[in-house]
């Protein structure tokens, strides 16, 4: 499964409040609270929730400082309600049955940012295309627990998007898609296959401006411009240079970002944190004007 990169930007303020008579807080001192020690106060390893409204169950796995202002929390969330078989792809042979009462889960990270200064923080979420991402479970916990023991102070959340930004100045190299589907019986090895459909600008060129702007208004362009047929599970991606830099994003829809940055395959909990603080550092901090200070993140 692809693994991308969700930015989610938070702020506080005065709750029931007119905006123009709101007061907004520093993340490290909301009325006296530091919400990156509610954070700790409120998630431990083996916590575990049922959200039976969507059928789905989290539980966390590890909560880690990271330098002197942030966390790393792992954890893992997956789908129940429907029984089922856990099927060996390459064989089609059945290692297990399932019931209505077993969870499918997977891991996932979020590095979570409070800075000393500003009046924002900051959560980097680790997303799995095909199973989600159980920072937001974790987030959407923590806000249901703040508003209880915190009510003064409304939290508030922002994802970062950046794909307007990137309209201007980013050039479209190449246009992927992926598909996965059965493969004919008479073929020996896995019964299902990754299909990848790719369209790349000759070498030196790049795609006019325009095809981007299609694609992330309507994802099916990507079809066209490949000369395939489009179905409801594929994934599209594209390939963008951006102030020199090459990088592979995830185009989503529904209430996520539309554009989601492709994290790299097998990335240890080390490297993760690593890529995220390279993201804060070098693309979110510079575009929105702050300036971040050494030892928030190690």
């Amino acid at each position: 499964m692809t693994r991308t990169l969700l930015i989610q930007k938070w702020g506080f303020h005065t709750a029931r409040v007119r905006e123009a008579k709101r007061v907004h807080y520093l993340p490290g001192d909301v009325l006296g609270v530091d919400v990156l020690k509610f954070i700790e106060d409120h998630l431990s390893s083996g916590d575990s929730f049922d959200k039976k409204d969507k059928q789905r169950w989290v539980q966390v796995e590890s909560v880690q400082r990271r330098g002197t202002r942030a966390l790393l929390v792992t954890a893992s969330a997956g789908a129940y309600g429907e029984p089922g078989r856990v099927v060996d792809r390459r064989d089609s042979t059945t290692h297990f049955e399932l019931t209505p009462d077993h969870a499918a889960v997977a891991p996932t990270r979020m590095l979570v940012l409070v800075p000393g200064e500003g009046l924002n923080a900051f959560a980097l979420m680790e997303r799995s295309t095909g199973r989600g991402s159980a920072g937001l479970d974790v987030v959407g916990q923590l806000h249901s627990r703040w508003r209880e023991d915190h009510g003064e102070a409304t939290w508030t959340h922002e994802w970062i998007e950046d794909a307007q930004a990137w309209l201007k100045d980013a050039q479209l190299k190449a246009v992927e898609v992926q598909r996965y589907r059965g493969v004919a019986d008479t073929f020996e090895g896995p019964k299902q296959a990754k299909f990848e459909y790719r369209a790349r600008a000759p070498r030196g060129l790049f795609w006019p401006s325009s095809f981007l702007r299609s694609i992330l208004d309507k994802a099916a362009t990507a079809h066209e411009l490949i000369g395939i047929e489009a179905k409801e599970e594929d994934r599209v991606f594209v390939d963008l240079i951006l102030e020199g830099r090459s990088s592979k994003y995830a185009v989503d829809g529904g209430k996520l970002p539309r554009v989601q940055v492709v994290l790299p395959d097998s990335l240890s909990d080390d490297d993760f944190v690593s890529h995220c603080l390279g993201e804060i550092k070098q693309r979110l901090y510079p575009k929105l004007g702050l300036s971040y200070r050494p030892g928030w993140i190690e």
